[in-house]
Formats: structure tokens, sequence, C-alpha cells
């Protein structure tokens, strides 16, 4: 299943959108100091560059905005899809939903014992 990044941000008063509060989520865990510090492999130049490449501003109720990527590719800036991919690894999944085990219905079963 997907991520729509232009949904709500489970953090409305900080971010604008889920796409900032990722991309703001993974800004954290780079910081040295970080409680949950990632590092992000030295050698790939294009992933760094990426990073580097996209611009933020804040809006006026304070909550960042990452710049689209229409106003990227304006400035010359290809789509940032190796940054995209590790945004996303890092992403939190969906909150785990109960399982609840189905009742047996009496219903006959579709393999064969034997």
């Amino acid at each position: 299943r997907g991520v729509n990044v232009g949904r709500p941000a489970a953090n409305p008063e900080r971010y604008a959108n889920l796409r900032a509060e990722l991309f703001g989520a993974l800004a954290e865990r780079c910081r040295p100091d970080s409680d949950t510090p990632l590092e992000l492999p030295p050698a790939d130049s294009a992933l760094f560059a990426q990073l580097a490449s996209i611009r933020y501003r804040f809006d006026s109720r304070g909550r960042m905005v990452i710049e689209s990527k229409d106003d990227a590719l304006k400035r010359g800036v290809k789509s940032p899809d190796r940054a995209e991919a590790v945004m996303l690894a890092f992403a939190p999944g969906p909150p785990a939903r109960p399982t609840i085990a189905a009742p047996d219905m009496g219903r006959p079963s579709l393999w064969r014992e034997g």
C-alpha cells in the first residue's frame, strides 16, 4: 500500500503535510545528537545531493512546508527519488490493528486432510 505524503501530518501544528513531517523526522534522525541516529551511506553522492537540494519554508502558521516537486523542477532540480526512498523507508508504519480470530462458521475447508 502506498503512502500519500500529501495527507495531513500527525503533528499539524508543526508540519503542513505528511511529506514535511517525514522529511523533518529524517533530518532529526541525521543529527549526531539524535535519540535514534541514522547513518546514511557516505558513498552515495546522489543521495546527499538530493537531500541537500530539498528546500523548505515556514508558512504563516509556523509549519514546515517542503518545496513542491514542480517548483524544484523550475529551479532545474530533478525529482529527489533517492531522498524520498530513504524518507519512506524510515517512515513510521501505520498503527497496528488488533487481530481478531474469525469464528469457525462450519464452512468446509478448501484443503483436504490426508
